[in-house]
């Protein structure tokens, strides 16, 4: 009689989702000022909104409102959104 041993699955531990949310933006125009101590932007640099957000949802709804108003978390500016981002990755 053979014995057969059994492996146990693997378990992969889930982690949390985050809780702190930042947006990222693309300068496509100059941007003369922010609102983030005056700084200024070239084109085609990459910046960080300031505001956190409780869910990658509701930022993503906040980028969307300030798409339509040609307004970010940092400036006023003609930018392209490259999306939500957990805070740990920023």
């Amino acid at each position: 009689m053979t014995t057969r041993t059994i492996e146990r699955p693997k378990v992969e531990k889930l982690t949390a989702p985050s809780k702190r949310w930042r947006n990222r933006w693309r300068a496509v125009t100059n941007i003369r000022e922010t609102y983030a101590g005056g700084r200024r932007h070239k084109r085609g640099d990459e910046y960080w909104g300031l505001m956190v957000h409780p869910s990658k949802e509701i930022a993503e709804e906040f980028a969307l409102k300030s798409i339509c108003a040609n307004v970010t978390d940092c400036g006023y500016a003609i930018k392209e959104y490259l999306g939500a981002f957990p805070v740990e990755a920023s």
